[in-house]
């Protein structure tokens, strides 16, 4: 605990500034405020635009984040000025807006023309797949192209090298009374399991119930595995370049955002949380503690999801 505290003061001196901060937590709680607010889809005018609003929903907070940081803080260095944070972010931007919005807006009308008589475990099992290939695509592509040679042995912080596993597997038994008790909720079960066997009568069995439910949990962790390297990894290092361990604000803004549509206590959750996985990230060069306590939260909701499931 020692290190993550250590990490946390670290951050909080070289890149704090209270002014930016406020604004950055109106910007965050206005938009989930309007999220919220509007139901479980967020609405946009003329639906010709869904695409350009459906960009921008990703886009005008990030690019807000970085400009209330820049007014605020007044870094050294104008990284607005820098071409390569306009190539990256634009491309970490494309990225979500197409993994997020384009194939959630698709995905069941894709599945009901071209494989209507799809199952729905499967169903699941090629939507954790398609989150695994794009959060993993991008990243690669880079460290081959151009941060091979500079950084051989850390692929955006998948290294092993000075991690010590028990600060975080303390946070995450930590979590677990709260993801019990949170368990018990309406909105949480309304939400979790994202799979659920009777979804598919023939899995449905107590044989199988269990069985698919491991099979499906093996995508969703690698689902996380990927979306820790995307988010904590490749975001958080690639943008250090242009606005050092600032790169952590602008990642968590954007982690916020994804977790619109789940219960909002979560959504509120991940920007505390992912603020302090970020700030592990930038300094200790290494994303397996957030691994360690993504992993472990998101099996531990499914598996309390499913007994509750199974009490009823």
């Amino acid at each position: 605990m020692k290190k993550i505290i250590s990490s946390l003061k670290k951050h909080h001196s070289e890149f704090y500034e209270p002014r930016f901060l406020l604004a950055w937590l109106v910007l965050l709680g206005g938009l989930i405020f309007w999220k919220y607010s509007t139901g479980t889809n967020v609405r946009f005018w003329g639906l010709e635009y869904r695409y350009l609003w459906g960009f921008l929903l990703y886009a005008v907070p990030f690019y807000t984040a970085a400009g209330l940081y820049y007014l605020f803080k007044k870094p050294q260095e104008n990284f607005f000025k820098k071409k390569g944070f306009w190539i990256d972010s634009l491309l970490i931007l494309t990225v979500l807006f197409v993994l997020r919005y384009c194939l959630s807006l698709y995905r069941p009308e894709l599945i009901r023309t071209f494989a209507p008589t799809i199952p729905a475990f499967f169903g699941k099992l090629i939507f954790s797949s398609n989150s695994v290939f794009l959060y993993f695509l991008l990243p690669i592509s880079y460290w081959l192209v151009i941060d091979k040679k500079k950084y051989p042995d850390n692929f955006y912080g998948l290294t092993r090298k000075g991690f010590d596993a028990k600060p975080y597997i303390f946070l995450l038994l930590i979590s677990l009374p709260f993801l019990a008790g949170a368990s018990f909720s309406a909105g949480f079960q309304k939400v979790y399991p994202f799979y659920k066997p009777a979804d598919v009568p023939i899995l449905a069995s107590q044989t199988n119930y269990w069985s698919s439910v491991l099979i499906f949990e093996l995508f969703y962790i690698c689902q996380f595995v990927c979306l820790e390297l995307f988010f904590r990894g490749f975001i958080v290092m690639r943008l250090q370049k242009y606005m050092g361990g600032a790169s952590v604000w602008l990642m968590v803004t954007l982690y916020c955002i994804l977790h619109f549509g789940k219960p909002m206590p979560e959504t509120l959750a991940s920007i505390v949380g992912g603020y302090v996985l970020g700030v592990i990230a930038y300094y200790s060069r290494s994303v397996f503690g957030g691994i360690i306590v993504h992993v472990g939260v998101a099996v531990c909701m499914d598996i309390f999801a499913h007994l509750q499931l199974l009490s009823k």
